[in-house]
């Protein structure tokens, strides 16, 4: 009899909920922890990570993508520190070694003059929120679990257009520096995930961005274009270009591990399920 493989989701969020029904359609047994979760809903488990909990099933893989509730300092070290901690701790607890998948970000890396980084590149923690980032992945690391820690850029996809929403009201701006963009859509996220736990050997770290970094100028050009709005007008200071993170993120590593994107560029993405139509 084949084993059927089953999950554990720390944060069934944006992300989280998406690998669920991914894993679902594959036939896992899927559980994920929220913060709260709907009546009825026996899969999900309504845990605060903040504070030590117990596990009473043993899960094939854990899956850790908690997202802070807020952009603050004590927001991400609940998150990443507390949080990392004490899901380790509960998996100890019930003598299980799952493999575990860390959801991290590019942020973290610090390069920002526009060229192309990879797994090897250096980071740097120089805001509390890649101090907590860098944190949680050092947790992982030192865990003894077969893990992969994988960073994800900028997520978007279904209800997240805040660009959209932004050059409808006038407030995105051309930036006067240059500044490169590296997206990547909800429906690839979950699939590399669901990719990861197919590979025999797996790496301990992957960027997970789509096959096509561009200008930021040019994505509002064309974002505008296919709106049917106005050219975006450019920012007066360049201040603001300063507070973006300007790299080429190379997802070399991830295609050679045989992962093929659904949306292998912005373009596909946005004009996905016709989003552009919907806005």
């Amino acid at each position: 009899m084949t084993h059927k493989k089953s999950a554990l989701i720390v944060g069934c969020g944006y992300v989280g909920s998406q690998l669920k029904k991914l894993l679902h359609s594959h036939n896992w047994d899927v559980t994920g922890i929220k913060r709260s979760k709907e009546n009825g809903d026996k899969t999900t488990l309504s845990i605060d990570i903040k504070r030590k909990f117990s596990l009473k099933e043993k899960y094939d893989f854990v899956f850790y993508m908690i997202s802070p509730n807020s952009r603050t300092e004590e927001c991400y070290k609940e998150a990443f520190e507390k949080g990392v901690s004490n899901t380790l701790q509960a998996l100890k607890e019930s003598l299980q070694k799952p493999s575990f998948i860390f959801v991290s970000s590019t942020s973290l890396f610090a390069e920002n003059s526009g060229k192309r980084v990879t797994e090897s590149s250096a980071i740097e923690t120089d805001s509390f929120s890649k101090k907590y980032l860098n944190i949680g992945e050092q947790l992982v690391k030192k865990s003894g679990l077969h893990f992969t820690v994988v960073r994800f850029s900028g997520i978007y996809g279904p209800n997240r257009y805040r660009l959209i929403d932004r050059l409808k009201d006038g407030t995105a701006l051309l930036k006067k520096n240059p500044v490169i963009s590296n997206r990547i859509h909800l429906a690839d996220c979950a699939g590399i995930l669901c990719h990861l736990t197919t590979l025999k050997e797996r790496k301990t770290l992957y960027i997970a961005s789509d096959s096509h970094p561009t200008p930021y100028n040019d994505v509002l050009i064309w974002l505008s274009k296919k709106l049917e709005l106005d050219p975006p007008r450019e920012e007066i200071s360049s201040k603001s270009s300063r507070h973006m993170s300007n790299k080429i993120c190379s997802n070399e590593l991830l295609i050679q591990s045989g992962y093929t994107f659904i949306y292998p560029s912005f373009r596909e993405g946005f004009l996905a399920n016709k989003i552009l139509m919907k806005c």
